[in-house]
């Protein structure tokens, strides 16, 4: 993992057990914060804090595929051509435990993804994801509602139940 820091006041907190491959945590102007919770694998994730507070805060548990990014700003600003007032501001971004992202998924500023859902290779994450979900799409929209996801490759599609 690269971590580029750009300012002052940053704040990365890992987690217990996680097992980082590849990728980045960038942070940019200042009093940035990232959290990842324990146990999170990162095949190859990028993960941004561009805003000056900003925050990405990431679950316990969860799985990223390779070329995942995660930004909570856009780097540069857009302007109000009449208020000249910046109208792209960035926003936090949280991910419950144990979410799982596909390859190649992109999320942007101010979503928050659900706990235990599942967001679908190639998805663009643009508004909020519930909670034990599927997602897919560009925007992503919950395809799936009422399920779970487990590392366990189960074969013959139907996983035993315990009594």
């Amino acid at each position: 993992m690269k971590i580029d820091i750009k300012g002052s006041g940053h704040c990365l907190e890992i987690g217990e057990s996680c097992i980082l491959v590849a990728g980045s945590f960038w942070f940019q102007t200042r009093d940035c914060t990232i959290i990842v919770g324990s146990q999170t694998t990162f095949e190859e994730a990028n993960v941004s804090a561009l805003e000056p507070k900003a925050k990405v805060q990431i679950g316990k548990d969860c799985m990223f595929s390779y070329d995942v990014h995660i930004r909570n700003g856009d780097s540069h600003s857009i302007l109000d051509v009449e208020s000249n007032k910046r109208i792209n501001l960035g926003r936090d971004i949280y991910i419950g435990d144990h979410v799982w992202l596909g390859a190649h998924v992109n999320v942007l500023k101010g979503v928050t993804i659900g706990e235990n859902s599942v967001i679908g290779i190639r998805s663009l994450v643009t508004s909020d994801i519930p909670s034990h979900c599927v997602a897919a799409g560009l925007p992503a929209k919950a395809k799936r509602s009422n399920t779970y996801w487990t590392r366990e490759l189960i074969e013959g599609g139907e996983r035993s139940v315990s009594s």
